[in-house]
């Protein structure tokens, strides 16, 4: 993990870095999704959560600025 956020939803939002994922914990800390992103091996770091719900973060290994908008 090398980041996390609280999104808006009151969840964590967290970047895997070496699962190539996003993830969302819920309070009691229980893993509610998780979010497979492209390009493979695309180094997730920091992240951002909007106040609409979406998720912005840097893909460092891609040189990307990634977005998820969690269902």
């Amino acid at each position: 993990m090398r980041g996390i956020v609280v999104a808006a939803t009151g969840d964590l939002s967290l970047t895997e870095k070496s699962a190539n994922k996003i993830g969302r914990m819920d309070a009691s800390g229980a893993m509610v999704s998780e979010y497979q992103i492209p390009p493979g091996a695309s180094g997730a770091r920091c992240i951002v959560a909007a106040s609409d719900g979406r998720l912005f973060f840097a893909q460092y290994a891609a040189d990307l600025i990634g977005e998820i908008v969690p269902q």
